[in-house]
C-alpha cells in the first residue's frame, strides 16, 4: 500500500514506477502461492502443487554445532558438545562387501542389535537412525561401513533400524519410515529420529546427527545431482534423502503419510505437514551438508506413485488423521543382529485403499 501512494503522489520517476509495479506484483504472487519455499515447489512440479497449500516452513541457515566451543558447560560424565574424535571429511569408500571390518574394529562394542554407547562419557543425543529398504544389499553394506564409524567419532549414543518389506508389496518409504519409528522407540528411549536413504553417505562428521527445536534437512548436497544445492535454486523447498527430527516433532505433525505407495511424492508431503505445524527446517552449510550417491538403477516393485499430486491436494486434510495415527502392519522378523535391527514386514495395501480413493 505505501508503494502504491509514493505512486500516487508522484514521488517516484517512470522507471522507477514500473520497478515499483513489479516488485509489488511479484510480492503479492508470492504472498497469495504460500511464500518463497512453496512456490519453488511449485516450480520443481508445474501445474501439481495445490494452490491450498498456503503457508511453507521458512528453511533457515543453521551453524554446526562442532564449531560452538564457547559456553560449552562440561557436566560431570557428559560427553563435550564438540567431540574429540570428529576429523571432518572423510573418504567414502563404496568397496566393502561385508561388515568383517567393522567387526574386526568393533568388536565387543556393540550391544545386540547394533545399540552403542560411547564408553568414554554419556552422550547428548539418543538417535535412531531409520532406513527403508529393498533389494539393496550392496548400498546397506557400504552405508553400515560408513555410517557407524561416523557416528562412533561423534560419540552418539544410536542404534540403525533397517525396515523391509515383503517382496510382493509395493513400496513405500514414508510407511516403513513410520514403521522403524514406532518399533525403535519399543526398544529404547530415543529422543533423535534421522530417516535416511540408504544410498547416501555422509562426506563429513561435521554433519552432526542430532536433532534440535526445528528438524534438520540434513542432505543439503547431493552427488547425484551434480552437488546441486538443496539451499538455494529450485531445491529450496526440498526435505528428502536425510531428515532429522525430534521424537516430539515427528508425533506433532502424526509422523510421514502412509498412502504413498511407489516412488515420489512423500518428501513433498513431509513438507507440507511441517509448514502446516508452522516448523521451521534448519539446514547447515553446503560442505558441511554434503552427501555422497551411492549409483543404484531402478529399483524393481518401486514404480511411480500415480496418486502422489492428488494426495498432495489433500496434506493438510489427513494430518491429523493419517499417519503414526492410523498405521497398519504385520511384523514378520524381528532380528537384533550385530550392527544394526532388521524388521521385516508385510503390508496389506487394501488396508490403506479406502483411505487412498477418500483423499484423491
Amino acid at each position: 500500500m505505501q508503494v502504491l501512494k509514493m505512486i500516487q503522489v508522484g514521488k517516484v520517476g517512470p522507471v522507477k514506477t514500473r520497478y515499483l509495479l513489479l516488485v509489488s506484483l511479484l510480492v503479492i504472487v508470492i504472498l497469495l502461492n504460500g511464500g518463497v519455499s512453496m512456490v519453488l515447489l511449485k516450480l520443481r512440479h508445474p501445474g501439481q502443487i495445490p494452490v491450498k497449500i498456503m503457508t511453507a516452513p521458512l528453511f533457515v541457515p543453521e551453524d554446526p554445532d562442532f564449531k560452538q566451543r564457547v559456553g560449552d558447560i562440561r557436566s560431570p560424565g557428559l560427553c563435550p558438545k564438540t567431540s574429540p574424535l570428529l576429523v571432518g571429511e572423510t573418504q567414502v569408500d563404496e568397496s566393502p562387501t561385508d561388515l568383517l571390518h567393522l567387526s574386526r574394529t568393533f568388536i565387543n562394542s556393540f550391544r545386540p542389535g547394533g545399540h552403542y554407547k560411547p564408553p568414554e562419557c554419556v552422550s547428548r543425543t539418543k538417535t535412531a537412525v531409520i532406513v527403508a529398504y529393498r533389494n539393496r544389499q550392496r548400498h546397506l553394506v557400504v552405508l553400515l561401513n560408513h555410517l557407524i564409524p561416523f557416528l562412533v567419532r561423534q560419540q552418539a549414543d544410536f542404534a540403525i533400524f533397517v525396515v523391509e518389506p515383503l517382496p510382493n508389496v509395493t513400496f513405500n518409504r514414508a510407511l516403513l519410515m513410520n514403521i522403524g519409528f514406532v518399533e525403535a522407540l519399543k526398544t529404547y528411549n530415543f529422543t533423535c529420529f534421522i530417516f535416511h536413504d540408504v544410498d547416501l553417505l555422509p562426506v563429513t562428521d561435521h554433519n552432526l546427527y542430532r536433532c534440535g527445536a526445528t528438524p534438520r534437512h540434513m542432505a543439503v548436497s547431493n552427488s547425484k545431482l551434480d552437488n546441486i544445492h538443496f539451499s538455494g535454486g529450485g531445491f529450496h523447498a526440498y526435505a528428502g534423502g536425510v531428515m532429522a527430527m525430534s521424537r516430539d516433532i515427528y508425533m506433532d505433525i502424526n509422523g510421514h503419510s502412509n498412502l504413498y505407495f511407489g516412488w515420489g511424492g512423500e518428501d513433498d508431503d513431509l513438507l507440507s505437514r511441517l509448514a502446516y505445524r508452522n516448523y521451521m527446517i534448519s539446514r547447515y552449510p553446503s560442505n558441511i551438508g554434503r552427501y555422497k550417491a551411492v549409483y543404484h538403477t531402478e529399483d524393481r516393485g518401486n514404480s511411480v506413485s500415480n496418486t502422489r499430486y492428488q494426495l498432495l491436494w489433500t496434506a493438510e486434510e489427513r494430518l491429523k488423521a493419517e499417519g503414526l495415527s492410523s498405521l497398519k502392519y504385520r511384523k514378520v522378523k524381528h532380528e537384533a543382529r550385530q550392527f544394526y535391527t532388521w524388521i521385516f514386514v508385510d503390508i496389506n495395501k487394501n488396508e490403506y485403499s479406502q483411505a487412498i480413493a477418500d483423499f484423491t
